[in-house]
C-alpha cells in the first residue's frame, strides 16, 4: 500500500503547518503590534459605520414624527386617534380576553400571575399565552420591570 495519503489528511498537515508558524509568528513583538494597529483601524471604521447608520435612523425617525405629529408637540400631547388604532377597526375579542382587558384597564398595569390568581387559571402559562396574544394583536403593550414583564393598555403613556 505505500505511503499514500487521501487529500483530507494532506489539507489537515497544511492547516496544521499555518497554525504552527502563526504560533512562532506571535511571539516576535512586531507581528503583535502591526495586529493590534489593524485591530485599532478596525473599530475605529466600524465606530464611523455605526455612526453613519445612526444618523441615518435619526433622520428616518425625525422624518416620521415630523408626518406623524407637529413638530412642536410630543409624544405625550398627541391626540388619541394617532395613538390609538381607528375605531371602525374595533376588534371583537372572547368574553376571557374582554375579562383580560377590563382588569388591565382598572389596574393600570398587570402580571401574568395577577391575570392567573384573577381568573383562577391553574398556571402563569394560559395567563401569559392570552396576555402575549393580545400584544401580538395591538390591544396591550408588554414592558419588562427587573425579572417580571408588566403588560398595559396600548395607548396610556
Amino acid at each position: 500500500m505505500g505511503n499514500f495519503k487521501d487529500p483530507i489528511e494532506k489539507e489537515f498537515e497544511a492547516l496544521l503547518f499555518d497554525v504552527k508558524y502563526d504560533k512562532e509568528q506571535f511571539k516576535e513583538p512586531e507581528t503583535i503590534g502591526l495586529l493590534l494597529y489593524r485591530l485599532a483601524k478596525e473599530r475605529e471604521q466600524t465606530n464611523r459605520m455605526l455612526a453613519h447608520i445612526n444618523d441615518m435612523l435619526n433622520q428616518i425617525t425625525q422624518k416620521t414624527n415630523q408626518s406623524t405629529l407637529s413638530p412642536t408637540s410630543s409624544l405625550a400631547e398627541a391626540p388619541a386617534e394617532v395613538l390609538l388604532p381607528p375605531k371602525e377597526s374595533k376588534m371583537l375579542l372572547p368574553p376571557q380576553d374582554m375579562k383580560i382587558l377590563e382588569f388591565v384597564a382598572e389596574q393600570g398595569h398587570v402580571n401574568a400571575e395577577q391575570v392567573r390568581k384573577k381568573l383562577k387559571y391553574k398556571g402563569r402559562n394560559a395567563a401569559s399565552a392570552r396576555l402575549n396574544a393580545l400584544c401580538g394583536r395591538n390591544v396591550l403593550r408588554k414592558t419588562r420591570v427587573g425579572r417580571t414583564i408588566v403588560f398595559e393598555v396600548q395607548g396610556r403613556a
